[in-house]
């Protein structure tokens, strides 16, 4: 076969794949049949030709931003009018809260839902499916509005107070409930609310956790996260107050702050007095 075309040297053809000289009388593969690039003026090398690659834009360059960008409009003449509505359509709502609250603790007293049945004629099998199903309330905010209902029923406010109490808002009347309770008289109470109507809700949790004796720390190890994460977890404030009384009694019982020890040690404690109980029920019917 011919030798491939391209660029002479001394010692013969060379093949433009491995710029090596081919031996005399050897036979070139069909692979390297192709096309050889044109050489330059010398006549030793090809010449490259080097395509130019587009440099392609980085997702966080002016060429990705969004081309509709919020405009900085001027301000209108009837922001404060508008304002004002909102807030006021905000105090509505709450106060209505304030009724729901009064009603849910009426009936979590007389047990409503020990009575109430399902569409299908069933009945509840417990109080938060009847909240949820029934009356339309998530459990964690039927639970804040009873503990709620249960301090309006103690403070017994004029109707000036509900409305002062409802113009703190939702979002501030949870944090209000344990001080309040605590200090459930008219003075104090009138206090906390004019309170929680001047400062942000991060500045209210600070006041009220240091009036209950409180201070927020922040969370330094494991134990400590533990313990944080179950106190919060607490569907309502007073099963709130149960776990954080737990930990207290448990760390004077083992002599420990460690939440964890403290739950292993309630832990071997519950078990061997619940196995006793059991063993007891057991033995009338094995007889």
């Amino acid at each position: 076969m011919a030798s491939v075309p391209g660029c002479q040297s001394q010692g013969g053809p060379i093949d433009p794949r491995t710029r090596k000289a081919i031996p005399a009388g050897a036979r070139v593969g069909r692979r390297s049949r192709r096309p050889v690039r044109r050489p330059d003026a010398d006549r030793r090398c090809p010449k490259l030709v080097l395509r130019t690659r587009t440099p392609r834009a980085h997702p966080l360059t002016h060429a990705y931003r969004p081309r509709h960008r919020v405009q900085r409009v001027a301000q209108p003449a009837d922001v404060t009018p508008r304002v004002d509505h909102l807030r006021d359509l905000a105090r509505r709502v709450a106060s209505q809260h304030l009724v729901l609250a009064d009603a849910l603790y009426a009936e979590h007293v007389a047990g409503l839902w020990q009575y109430a049945r399902t569409p299908q004629g069933d009945p509840y099998e417990a109080e938060e499916q009847f909240w949820e199903e029934a009356v339309g309330v998530r459990r964690r905010a039927a639970y804040q509005l009873i503990a709620l209902g249960r301090l309006l029923s103690k403070l017994r406010l004029t109707a000036a107070d509900r409305t002062a109490l409802a113009a703190v808002g939702l979002h501030k009347m949870d944090l209000l409930v344990p001080i309040l309770k605590r200090q459930a008289t008219i003075r104090p109470v009138r206090g906390w609310i004019a309170v929680a109507q001047t400062c942000s809700r991060k500045a209210l949790r600070e006041r009220v956790r240091e009036a209950l004796g409180r201070p927020g720390r922040p969370v330094a190890d494991h134990a400590a996260h533990v313990q944080a994460y179950l106190v919060n977890a607490m569907p309502d404030l007073e099963s709130r107050d149960l776990a954080a009384e737990f930990f207290t009694v448990g760390a004077t019982f083992t002599g420990t702050d460690n939440a964890v020890a403290i739950l292993i040690a309630a832990m071997q404690e519950t078990l061997g007095t619940w196995s006793v109980h059991l063993a007891a029920a057991d033995e009338p019917r094995n007889m």
